[in-house]
């Protein structure tokens, strides 16, 4: 009988202990919520920003502590609310020229193949934003979801720029790329002598196997 209540009050123990691990857990849930949002700093005005940035690094330090407890986690999950409340965008409508003047350095450059898939993605986000610089009534969303496409866009031409276009200079000598060669009077004549050298080798070589294959099957009378 003793056995079976001291099993009992272990049991009852160890299912206690695992519901407060689980309870800590879900409170660690929804603070490794709100850090895994990313703000932009550069977007909001810096004097909401700082409290933002200070409840971030609070919260950081709660969710990394195996040791905190309800009411820490708790706490830090409030503050991080309260300030992200608080945060403030700014209205910065340059810089929308901004990225337009980047997509178009971009666009009208010689030195990347610009796919015509990505020009055209280029040209009408770039027609966007200068409707958006135009507009009377831009709002801090349109902002933000700038940002967001011209990083898209960023992505594009760093990808398009991994083609460099060869120059018409680049004709004068051989210019050997996958599957195509560019060549001057200079590179034809070197490939042409090339060729007839490697020709020459090669009947050398059909030649002597020819005379090896006589005499093998065939060998001289003196030889006999």
């Amino acid at each position: 009988m003793k056995r079976i209540i001291s099993f009992l009050i272990f049991f009852a123990c160890l299912t206690l202990l695992c519901l407060t691990t689980l309870a800590e857990t879900a409170d660690k849930t929804e603070l490794g919520r709100l850090l895994s949002e990313n703000y932009d700093p550069s977007l909001y005005e810096m004097q909401s920003f700082q409290p933002y940035q200070k409840a971030l690094n609070n919260g950081l330090s709660v969710y990394d502590d195996q040791s905190a407890t309800k009411e820490q986690i708790d706490l830090a999950v409030k503050e991080l609310q309260n300030a992200k409340a608080e945060l403030v965008l700014i209205l910065d409508r340059e810089i929308l020229l901004t990225y337009v003047s980047e997509i178009d350095g971009f666009l009208y450059q010689e030195n990347y193949i610009v796919p015509e898939e990505t020009f055209r993605i280029l040209t009408e986000t770039k027609t966007e934003f200068t409707n958006l610089y135009q507009n009377e009534d831009l709002t801090y969303e349109q902002i933000s979801a700038a940002y967001d496409k011209f990083s898209a866009a960023t992505s594009l031409m760093e990808s398009a720029k991994k083609a460099e276009r060869f120059s018409p200079n680049d004709a004068k000598e051989d210019v050997i790329v996958p599957s195509k060669i560019i060549s001057g009077e200079k590179g034809l004549g070197q490939i042409t002598s090339v060729r007839l050298t490697l020709l020459g080798i090669g009947c050398g070589l059909i030649l002597l196997g020819a005379i090896t294959t006589v005499l093998y099957f065939k060998p001289p009378k003196s030889l006999q």
